[in-house]
């Protein structure tokens, strides 16, 4: 742009620092119109609000270059935190309070913690692949439903108790015990529509 300005000493404010609107931003810099013309600026590692187009902004010099420090006025209500290369937050306890909706999008998250609270009035889930390992996991739910193309689990050991009624539907269900196999109940009623086949080499009954 032919109108952009470098300003000299002359020009230079006493104080360093001189307020504008954003006009054009792109991959290298901003620029930025002010009551002396037209800079280009770049934003500051302290401006952590991203500027865009119809900012006011404060501008300070450093030597011929010049930075945005900060964003008086934003005219996005959409507003990006830039912070460059990595940050921690350190603090005794961090909230985050949103009236609608609160995403993360990453492609790697690491979550540590000696105790995990999750409250949910809905959960929607989708994972490609999960690995869950657990030392010891506890899980109450008032009603679950779980929903399966393929399913695959595997246990050294299971304990299931089932306190009132177990209700399983299959269109085919098939066991392979090594072992043994021992069932034990009050009562035991087995009806098929076709036929019950009992095959073994020793069948005792009674």
């Amino acid at each position: 742009m032919s109108n952009v300005k470098s300003l000299n000493a002359t020009w230079m404010p006493t104080n360093n620092f001189l307020v504008g609107d954003v006009v054009f931003m792109q991959d290298t810099g901003y620029r930025v119109k002010t009551d002396t013309g037209l800079l280009p600026a770049i934003a500051s590692a302290s401006c952590l609000l991203t500027p865009s187009v119809g900012d006011r902004v404060v501008l300070f010099a450093d030597g011929d270059s010049w930075y945005i420090s900060s964003i008086l006025v934003s005219a996005n209500n959409q507003q990006t935190l830039a912070l460059q290369g990595d940050v921690t937050v350190s603090a005794k306890s961090v909230a985050f309070k949103t009236e609608q909706d609160f995403s993360v999008t990453s492609s790697k998250l690491n979550i540590t913690s000696n105790v995990a609270n999750f409250k949910f009035g809905i959960l929607n889930q989708l994972a490609l692949k999960m690995s869950f390992i657990a030392e010891k996991l506890e899980m109450t739910a008032q009603q679950m439903r779980r929903s399966a193309h393929h399913e695959v689990t595997l246990f050294h050991q299971q304990h299931e108790r089932v306190t009132e009624t177990k209700n399983t539907q299959a269109g085919r269900w098939i066991q392979r015990i090594h072992k043994q196999w021992i069932s034990r109940s009050e009562r035991t009623t087995i009806t098929a529509e076709k036929e019950v086949k009992l095959d073994g080499k020793r069948i005792d009954l009674g």
